[in-house]
């Protein structure tokens, strides 16, 4: 299971980090810069090492814990399932908290929060097809 777990981990990682590069960096820069600018830091102050950390983190558990979750069946659908309830999990209270907590928009949380679902969601989708139909074992 160990190896399992080191691959679900390495590549969900590089998917979710680079992913998360084309979203924030591309698709949604303006749409964020908008509406995070009063709590962004600027380009020179982004830690590059933190995000990257960060997202080997929810990786790493996520790969850790989806075995523990798994019911039987085909194991991408198990892994979408379970990723999707994860994003749910980690990034709709986040958003109502911070919106609740610091001056940031509600509506640019909930797109966040979002994105942050389908981001783990497929995460998981890739955790689930690497353990493969045998999760449990």
């Amino acid at each position: 299971m160990q190896s399992k777990m080191v691959r679900a981990t390495l590549a969900s990682f590089v998917f979710m980090y680079s992913l998360s590069f084309l979203w924030y960096g591309v698709v949604a820069r303006a749409f964020n810069d908008d509406q995070y600018m009063m709590v962004l830091r600027g380009p020179q102050d982004f830690s590059l090492f933190s995000i990257a950390v960060g997202y080997f983190l929810l990786a790493l558990l996520l790969s850790y814990i989806y075995p523990f979750g798994y019911r039987g069946g085909r194991a991408g659908s198990q892994g979408l399932r379970f990723g999707i309830m994860m994003g749910l999990l980690i990034a709709l209270p986040a958003a109502l908290i911070h919106s609740g907590a610091y001056k940031m928009p509600l509506a640019a949380n909930m797109v966040d929060a979002a994105y942050r679902v389908v981001e783990i969601g497929v995460g998981g989708l890739i955790i689930g097809r690497l353990y493969g139909a045998t999760a449990a074992d």
